[in-house]
C-alpha cells in the first residue's frame, strides 16, 4: 500500500528534476510492491516524456534486498538527453536504511531506450528488516539534463555513477 504520495516538478539550469516522495507500508503481508509511474519534463526547448517503475520486495530471513528499476524515455524527440536517477529509503524515525547514496544514470538517453538498475544490498540486522518490511519513506529524485542545448554536456561525471548498499 502506498500512501502520502507526492510529485514535484523542478526545471534547473541545464534541465530538469522530478522528485517523488511517498511511503511503501506492510510489505510483511506481500512480496513485493511496484510502482509505475509516467511524467513529462515539460520543457520548452526539448519537452520529453518518461515511465518509472520500481519494485520493493519483502526482506527475507537472510536479509537481501532487491529492487529492481527502470527509467525509459517515452516521447519521440529526436535529440539524445542525459537522465540520472537517486534514491534513497528511510525507516519511519527518518534514518536511512543503506549508508551509501543509490545513484545511476546514462549521457545520450534516446526515445525509446532504458535505463535499468538492480539495487541490491543486506540489511543484518533483524530490527532493521522488521522495520523495512512494515514501513519504508522512499524518495527518488531523476534528473534530465542537457535538454536546453543543442549539445549534450557531460554534467556529471563519471557517465554512471553506483553506490551500493552497505548496511548501517
Amino acid at each position: 500500500m502506498t500512501e502520502n504520495f507526492e510529485e514535484t516538478k523542478l526545471e534547473i539550469s541545464d534541465g530538469h528534476k522530478v522528485l517523488f516522495d511517498f511511503h511503501v507500508r506492510y510489505l510483511d503481508g506481500k512480496l513485493f510492491w511496484q510502482t509505475v509511474k509516467d511524467f513529462d519534463t515539460n520543457c520548452r526547448t526539448l519537452p520529453t516524456s518518461w515511465l518509472f517503475e520500481m519494485e520493493i520486495q519483502k526482506v527475507p530471513l537472510d536479509g537481501n534486498v532487491s529492487i529492481p528499476i527502470i527509467l525509459k524515455r517515452s516521447d519521440t524527440q529526436n535529440k539524445p538527453v542525459n537522465a540520472y536517477v537517486t534514491i534513497r529509503l528511510y525507516d519511519v524515525n527518518g534514518f536511512r536504511f543503506f549508508d551509501d547514496l543509490i545513484s545511476f544514470g546514462r549521457q545520450y538517453v534516446k526515445p525509446g531506450e532504458e535505463i535499468k538498475e538492480n539495487i541490491v544490498g543486506t540489511l543484518r540486522l533483524l530490527e532493521k528488516r522488521k522495520l523495512f518490511n512494515e514501513e519504508i519513506r522512499v524518495t527518488v529524485v531523476i534528473t534530465i539534463r542537457s535538454c536546453h542545448s543543442r549539445i549534450v554536456t557531460n554534467t556529471l561525471s563519471p557517465v554512471r555513477k553506483r553506490k551500493l548498499c552497505s548496511m548501517m
